[in-house]
């Protein structure tokens, strides 16, 4: 059954789409990885099996929007020996930058306030309502 959860679906076009029943099939740094993420407002969630490397890591989280995928690439990029990911500013004009600016609302009851900073190296904030 395991290998069948993992074998990619196939289109009707004869395409293959990474994705296997309810498993998402990618690589990450070359390695394959078989994984599922999901979380309801206040929960989040990331699994993924390394089956070449005999790996699987799980992180679980409460706490609103937390990045568990992120999370889990961390813990993986250590496990591993690799080096992290490198994040790399990108330009964006004041007005796009205001235009984030508000109360937007999120899944659930929630909502998301985003604002903008005046100094720092972060220029938006954003807090659940």
């Amino acid at each position: 059954m395991d290998a069948h959860m993992r074998a990619p679906v196939r289109l009707s076009d004869g395409r293959e789409m990474g994705y296997g029943l309810g498993w998402g099939l990618s690589r990450y740094r070359g390695r394959g990885v078989t994984h599922h993420a999901g979380g309801v407002p206040g929960y989040s969630s990331f699994l993924g099996r390394f089956l070449d490397d005999n790996m699987t890591v799980i992180v679980l989280s409460n706490i609103g929007l937390f990045d568990a995928g992120g999370l889990a690439r961390q813990i993986v990029n250590r496990v591993l020996g690799a080096p992290a990911s490198e994040r790399a500013a990108f330009p964006i004009s004041s007005e796009e930058l205001d235009a984030c600016v508000g109360v937007l609302p999120s899944e659930g009851q929630s909502t998301l306030a985003v604002g903008k900073g005046t100094n720092g190296p972060l220029p938006l904030t954003a807090r659940m309502l």
